[in-house]
Order: C-alpha cells, then structure tokens, then sequence
C-alpha cells in the first residue's frame, strides 16, 4: 500500500529535479578549467568539464536507453508522461512544455505508485534525481559513521594489548591522570615509550584496581 510518506518523497524529488534542472546553465557558468570534475562520475572515456552538464542542457536522442545518454531531465519526464498518460488512456496536449509534463507526473504521483508502473517509475525519477544532485552541488553527504562507545573502545583494546595510549587517550576513556600517577607509583604500569601506555598494562591495572 501507498504512504503518504512514499508520494510525499517522489513529490519532494519531482520538485528537486524541476528547481536543479534549472540550475544547470549556472553549473555551467562555474567551469574554469579541464581539472574540473562537476560529476562525481567516473566511466571508460575522459569527460571534458561539465560534460554531464552541457549534455543535460542538449537536446536528448529519441533512441537513447542506456550509458550516460540516461538520465536525461527533458527525456526521463517527457516520456514517463507519456506513458502513464497512456496507462490511463488519455493523450497529453500535442506541444506540452516540459513543465506541463512535469505537472503531471506531480499530480499523478499517487497514482503512478498504486500501478504496476511504480518501481520503474520510481527508480527513474531516483537516478535523475541524484544525477541532478551531483552535478548542482545539492547531494546529501554521506552518513557520519557511528562514534565508538568507551565500551567498544575498551573491548577492541582487549583484542590488541599491544596498543599503545597517550595520556590523553586515556583521559578520553575515563581514566583521569590522577589515576595513572597512582598506579605508576604502585607499579602497575609504565611508560612502554615517552608518553605513552601499553594497552594491556593499563587493562591489567583496570581489573585489579
């Protein structure tokens, strides 16, 4: 079944690709020399700078279904257009402008998902979306890996007793330089190099503190 959260994400991806689509001729302005790389692509052949850009401003092959012909803004909506409207058997004004095309597929965007079009549909608008994305600057960053807990630190220590921790390593793992002159001056650990602590020490001293 269709969410709201599901047409809401299409929508929202239909109204990116309207506004970067008309970014392109500025991404463009922006080129300055052949070390550029506006793509974030890499294929078998060199790409001249804002090759994918100028390539989105041309006009698109009719014939074109694969390589870096796709995604093509005025192709993926025009044709998708045409096919749902065929899907439900209607036909779109014989000269519709881009954005009348893209109105459509906005409106329809319920629709689309509840028919047997919906995962190639969405997959299409999806490519064109992150291409778009890549080339205007607006790609979401990568998630941040997730920090270490100290537990996960201190069980990683376990398995690497050799490692060696700064004092400031350690302060960050709850061990306070108090601590370390007190079990300095029992015994319990040394300097393995100047400044630093041998893992394993710093366990044992852990255990029978």
């Amino acid at each position: 079944m269709t969410t709201f959260e599901q047409i809401g994400t299409m929508r929202d991806r239909l109204e990116n690709i309207r506004q970067w689509r008309g970014q392109l001729s500025d991404v463009m302005l922006t080129i300055t020399g052949y070390s550029m790389d506006l793509t974030g692509i890499r294929g078998t052949t060199d790409r001249i700078p804002g090759g994918d850009a100028l390539a989105m401003l041309a006009p698109w092959a009719p014939d074109a279904t694969h390589g870096d012909d796709l995604p093509h803004p005025d192709q993926v909506i025009k044709e998708w257009s045409h096919t749902i409207h065929d899907h439900h058997g209607t036909v779109p004004p014989a000269r519709a402008t881009w954005a009348e095309h893209w109105r459509y597929l906005w409106d329809e965007t319920q629709r689309i998902l509840e028919s047997p079009w919906a995962e190639a549909w969405t997959a299409d608008i999806t490519a064109l979306w992150w291409r778009l994305a890549r080339l205007t600057g607006n790609a979401p960053a990568p998630e941040p890996e997730p920090l270490r807990s100290v537990d996960d630190v201190w069980a990683a220590l376990e398995q690497n007793p050799e490692h060696e921790l700064t004092r400031r390593d350690l302060t960050h793992l709850g061990i306070n330089p108090s601590t370390l002159t007190t079990w300095r001056h029992r015994g319990k650990i040394s300097e393995s190099t100047p400044g630093r602590y041998r893992a394993g020490d710093i366990l044992d001293a852990r255990r029978t503190a």
